[in-house]
């Protein structure tokens, strides 16, 4: 029996972010109404429930959230919502495996797949930044995990 928890899902695009280079974003099950959307949830799985990036980002337009709804087959349905708005379909993404598995250690010091570490508050999709309240309250945190992860 698998016990329920807040579920998490990092998304690397390539090509997506500033200058072409990657973009990340962060997921984690949340609801899906105007508010509940910023409200995290429990789920057993990561295709229990949809997945949001919870915290905006701003773009010409205003803040923007992204979801994930689960499809079969590891395909999610990814949808946006503008300002608090109804989501508004963008497209679909496939989780496939890596050709090659990625090297990761279980030693703290242990060599690791740089591939492997998400940048969300660096690297945002093209046109999009972090809010300057939201890259003040996270870098710091992501910087701490890098620092530890390295000891």
């Amino acid at each position: 029996m698998k016990l329920p928890d807040i579920i998490g899902l990092a998304l690397r695009i390539p090509g997506g972010g500033p200058n072409g280079g990657p973009a990340d974003l962060l997921f984690a099950s949340t609801g899906t109404g105007r508010f509940t959307r910023y409200i995290l949830q429990f789920h057993t799985s990561a295709t229990a429930g949809a997945l949001t990036t919870m915290l905006p980002l701003t773009g010409p337009e205003g803040h923007i959230v992204f979801r994930l709804d689960p499809e079969p087959q590891n395909h999610y349905r990814l949808s946006f919502s503008r300002n608090s708005e109804p989501w508004l379909a963008l497209g679909w993404v496939s989780l496939e495996s890596p050709r090659e598995p990625p090297r990761r250690s279980n030693l703290p010091a242990g060599p690791d797949d740089a591939q492997l570490r998400f940048r969300p508050v660096a690297q945002p999709p093209a046109d999009l930044a972090v809010p300057t309240w939201l890259r003040a309250v996270r870098s710091p945190a992501y910087g701490i995990a890098r620092f530890v992860w390295k000891s």
